[in-house]
This record gives structure tokens, C-alpha cells and sequence, in this order.
């Protein structure tokens, strides 16, 4: 498998080859709004599973405040569902860092830091406890996307993901859409603590020819004087050729 991407968004896999030269996968990033199981989709952003999280935490006894946007989102490797939350920290003395989580326990860890405190808030919780329901229960639609979308890479947000600064590089999402983003860069969402390159490479390629290669070469009955002549016989006399 080759792959092909844009200079300025090459992947961490990207400079792998294999034996199997015949497939390209063009990696070429889009972005659409999903319509279909729209009523599936929206009820995902009400609950906030797919929605932002904002909190303001005030340190007592002094001025200093934190203020932290986090957002789930969804991504679709190759068939397999990877939670993602990304995290914008700000503080009163300026912007503090983005951070890339994939277990909800490393998220409350940090917000306990942030909250300056030992146990979560209800408000806390009712959020962590949605995102808990969605992915004991992940939609089928979200399961097949990356069948559905022709993509081996596929991420899923409640905000129009861009793909260039994780966290900052958003639109606000004011009728409940869910977002289809495809081919998206995965070293920008720290995926290679995931899968190292060639596992990547080796899984975007099993998938690719399993699952999205379509096969459109026209299967034509090999015809008699093909047959004939393969054996080895003159197609006018029926009798073999002379060895020369």
C-alpha cells in the first residue's frame, strides 16, 4: 500500500510502504455534517455525550481561577471506537495547555487538580455518567461509519472539528449536528501512544483492502479459443502445434 497526503499534513505512518503497491490510500481530509439518524445524533449533543463541558474552578483564598473547555469526541480507527477528550485550560494568567486524554479517570484526575479538591461535583458527574452511557452503548451508525464514509480514519464530534489545532479550531454548534470528519491527521490527537507506525500502517491497510476496495474489473467467461489455445493447440486444425 502507498499513501498519498498533502505536505503539510503528513501523518506519522505515512512513510510506510508494503508489497501490496497496487493500493493507494489517498488521505485527503473532509468535513461534513451527518444527516442520517439525525434525530440520534442530536439527542447525543442534548445529553452532552458528544457536547463541551465548561467549568470555571476559583482557587479559595485567593484570586487565581482556572477555567477548563473539555470535549468528547468520537474516533473511528478502522472499525474500532477510541473515546478521545480534549482539554483547553485558561487561567487568569493566561492560556495554560491543551492535553489529549482517553480514559475519563485521567480527565477527573486532572479536574480534581484544577478544582483544587478531593471529590467530584454532581454537576461533574452527570456529564462523566452520560459519556459512560454512550459508550457502553455506542449507536450502530456510529460503529459502521467507517464503512459508511469509506474511511478508514473517521472522527465523530458535537462541533466542526478542523483538524489543524485540536482544541482551539472549532465552530459552535447551534442546531445539534453531529460532524463527520474524514482522514483526519492522527499524530495530532497523540494516536501514536496508541498504535506505533507500523501497526497503523498494517491495520489501515488490512482494513482498506477488507473492507473499502471495490472490485469493479468486469469478470468476462474466458472463451473457447482462449481455452484451446492455452492447451497448446492450433485453434484452426484442433491439433497441437509442431515443437519448434
Amino acid at each position: 500500500m502507498r499513501i498519498i497526503s498533502s505536505k503539510d499534513n503528513k501523518d506519522y505512518y505515512d512513510g510506510l510502504t508494503s508489497s501490496k503497491d497496487t493500493l493507494i490510500y489517498d488521505r485527503v481530509f473532509s468535513t461534513e455534517c451527518y444527516l442520517e439518524a439525525s434525530e440520534q445524533c442530536r439527542e447525543l449533543i442534548r445529553n452532552k455525550a458528544l457536547g463541551i463541558f465548561k467549568r470555571t474552578y476559583f482557587q479559595v483564598g485567593s484570586s487565581h481561577w482556572d477555567q477548563i473547555e473539555l470535549r468528547f469526541i468520537v474516533l473511528m480507527f478502522c472499525g474500532k471506537f477510541y473515546p478521545l477528550f480534549l482539554l483547553e485550560s485558561l487561567s487568569n494568567g493566561g492560556k495554560i495547555y491543551d492535553k489529549i486524554y482517553s480514559t475519563i479517570d485521567e480527565v477527573k484526575s486532572d479536574i480534581l487538580s484544577y478544582g483544587h479538591k478531593t471529590t467530584i461535583s454532581h454537576y461533574e458527574n452527570a456529564y462523566f455518567t452520560q459519556i459512560e452511557k454512550f459508550i457502553s452503548n455506542v449507536p450502530k451508525f456510529i460503529k459502521d461509519i467507517n464503512i459508511t464514509c469509506e474511511s478508514p480514519i473517521v472522527v465523530i464530534s458535537g462541533y466542526e472539528y478542523r483538524g489543524t489545532e485540536i482544541v482551539l479550531s472549532y465552530e459552535r454548534n447551534h442546531n445539534n449536528d453531529l460532524y463527520i470528519c474524514k482522514n483526519v491527521n492522527l499524530k495530532e490527537l497523540n494516536f501514536q501512544k496508541v498504535l506505533g507506525n507500523y501497526q497503523a500502517f498494517q491495520e489501515i491497510e488490512m482494513y482498506i483492502s477488507t473492507y473499502l476496495v471495490k472490485d469493479k474489473m468486469p469478470i468476462n467467461p474466458i472463451s473457447d479459443k482462449i481455452k484451446v489455445a492455452s492447451h497448446g493447440f492450433d485453434v484452426k486444425s484442433s491439433f497441437r502445434k509442431d515443437p519448434k
